[in-house]
């Protein structure tokens, strides 16, 4: 209690309010580098899972087609009318 008694009468000499210093916590590398893999991890599985369900169980079509190249060519084509 002494203690902050003194630092009161400090800043009642002064006549200045008693500027304290508020510490940023720096993040660690490492939690930014893990935050951005897991970021992206979540990405490609969204990814994943939308064009399972998009192609396989509401187009009706086999899931090893999702990743073929000409389906991908034609849907394309059938977009921007080739």
């Amino acid at each position: 209690m002494n203690e902050v008694q003194n630092e009161m009468r400090q800043d009642a000499r002064t006549d200045k309010p008693k500027q304290t210093a508020v510490k940023r916590r720096k993040r660690k590398p490492a939690w930014r580098i893990a935050r951005v893999l897991i970021f992206i991890a979540i990405w490609v599985i969204a990814i994943y899972a939308g064009l399972s369900i998009g192609y396989v169980i509401i187009g009706k079509r086999p899931l090893g087609d999702v990743f073929q190249w000409a389906t991908w060519q034609h849907v394309f084509d059938l977009i921007f009318a080739k």
